[in-house]
């Protein structure tokens, strides 16, 4: 939690900019979510802690066909993975983003993770 209110205070008390650099799997999306929505076991304290206007940065996966990024590049999603990314896309944050919805569908359609780590030896074609 100190870390959340470190930011806040950046963005909201200094006017910065908040960006979250989170792998692109299931725990990634919840980690930034949580920094972007807030926890629900938490939700009397998200006023203090939340930054709505956070971007999200990092490998999505609609990335990998829009920047040409190399299939094999992304790990095969375990089936851990496979049900956490169901469980988000139950989440209202995700509901109610269509962006979300697309980035959660085309994750669990797809049966591979891009990650951050993945693309170092990568030629992302821009």
């Amino acid at each position: 939690m100190a870390s959340q209110q470190f930011l806040w205070r950046l963005r909201y008390e200094l006017k910065l900019p908040v960006l979250c650099l989170v792998d692109c799997d299931p725990y990634g999306i919840r980690i930034m979510a949580t920094y972007k929505y807030g926890a629900k076991n938490m939700a009397a304290n998200n006023y203090k802690i939340v930054i709505r206007d956070m971007k999200w940065l990092g490998i999505l996966p609609n990335d990998l066909k829009k920047f040409g990024i190399l299939k094999d590049v992304a790990l095969p999603t375990s089936e851990d993975a496979l049900g956490q990314i169901k469980n988000l896309s139950e989440e209202p944050f995700v509901k109610n983003d269509d962006k979300m919805i697309a980035e959660v569908t085309n994750l669990l359609s797809r049966g591979k993770t891009p990650e951050i780590d993945c693309i170092g030896g990568s030629n992302i074609n821009a």
